[in-house]
């Protein structure tokens, strides 16, 4: 059964006819759902834009479309993930400063960002454990989920936004998945493998196109006096070289961190898109989540990886449940290559 609730957090109603809900979880963005039903005035009424539906108040959606046909008589529902009050804002500077700039681990810095400018009503950000990297990451009149994504391919550390229905808030929180690959012993591994009977269909892509490891990052100055700091060290045939233009920044010393964090979006793509089995030997939310770093194996294409778990679909459909996740970094679509192109600095 799927719960309404309107964004002052009153219960407006529950769809439990429907043909399809297919819901996506994305660690590092913003996931999204559609959900497919029949045609009547009742869910009509309550499938508003804005109304937000949830099975678990852990996974709630924000409605943001909706396509009736008269020929089918049906209706389409979409939307995105509740994160997605973070694409409405944008990242403004202190009083004074021409940038918010941050020098500490990558949790403070999401967190602190969400607070100075996500002004959303009932919003609460819950307590900074102070977790990943040191990070040097500064920010000017940027899409806010934007940069939290950014923070997060560096890091490691994905982000959500809850439902608290006790107390009627938004909570937003960092996401840490755990490590399951076989070469740990802390935690009990995950490894998914048609041999293991615990996916079905796969699909691997590997891919160079548009990766780079060499910053040559600009800072300030004019000419010959422009500040250039070169990160990575790879050499001939491996040597995959980009500009970055970084002369917001003013600190010499806070070049590398920048031109590190425009590596981090230019990496190989390195993506197993499987069918998860459900009734197999590892149990979702349970043995694996999202966020999760796990072995995923094709033996039959030579082919082991350690990745996380970027994305997951939950597919609930009238013959049953399925799962399908991402495992490492999926092609990039042609609105993310375009925003790569024309991120540069505000002067």
């Amino acid at each position: 059964m799927i719960k309404v609730i309107d964004n002052q957090f009153n219960f407006l109603g529950a769809v439990d006819d429907y043909s399809s809900f297919i819901a996506e979880k994305s660690y590092f963005s913003i996931g999204k759902f559609e959900l497919h039903l029949a045609f009547n005035q009742e869910y009509n009424n309550l499938l508003q834009e804005e109304n937000i539906l949830f099975l678990t108040p852990d996974k709630p959606y924000i409605i943001l479309y909706k396509e009736i046909s008269s020929d089918a008589n049906s209706m389409k529902v979409m939307g995105e993930e509740l994160k997605h009050y973070m694409s409405r804002w944008i990242t403004k500077p202190p009083a004074g400063l021409a940038y918010h700039r941050l020098n500490t681990n990558a949790e403070t810095i999401i967190k602190d960002y969400v607070r100075d400018n996500a002004l959303i009503p009932n919003l609460v950000v819950e307590t900074d454990l102070g977790r990943g990297q040191q990070l040097i990451f500064q920010t000017r009149y940027k899409q806010l989920d934007e940069e939290l994504e950014k923070i997060g391919l560096v890091s490691g550390l994905g982000w959500t936004v809850k439902l608290d229905l006790v107390n009627n808030k938004f909570v937003f929180d960092i996401l840490e998945g755990k490590n399951r690959t076989v070469s740990q012993s802390t935690n009990t591994p995950a490894i998914f493998s048609i041999d293991f009977d615990n996916v079905g269909e796969q699909n691997f892509t590997k891919s160079k196109i548009g990766y780079k490891n060499i910053a040559y990052v600009a800072g300030q100055g004019e000419g010959d006096s422009r500040v250039i700091e070169i990160v990575g060290t790879e050499t001939g045939f491996n040597r995959y070289e980009t500009f970055v233009d970084a002369r917001d920044v003013e600190l010499i010393s806070d070049l590398t961190d920048r031109g590190l964090q425009k590596l981090a979006e230019l990496q190989e793509v390195l993506s197993f898109e499987s069918e998860i089995l459900t009734n197999s030997n590892l149990i979702y939310e349970e043995d694996f989540n999202i966020g999760d770093t796990v072995t995923i194996q094709n033996k039959a294409w030579n082919v082991t990886l350690d990745s996380i778990i970027e994305n997951i679909t939950e597919i609930h459909e009238v013959a049953g449940f399925r799962l399908d996740a991402t495992f490492g970094n999926n092609l990039p679509t042609v609105m993310e290559v375009i925003k790569k192109k024309i991120d540069t600095p505000i002067i």
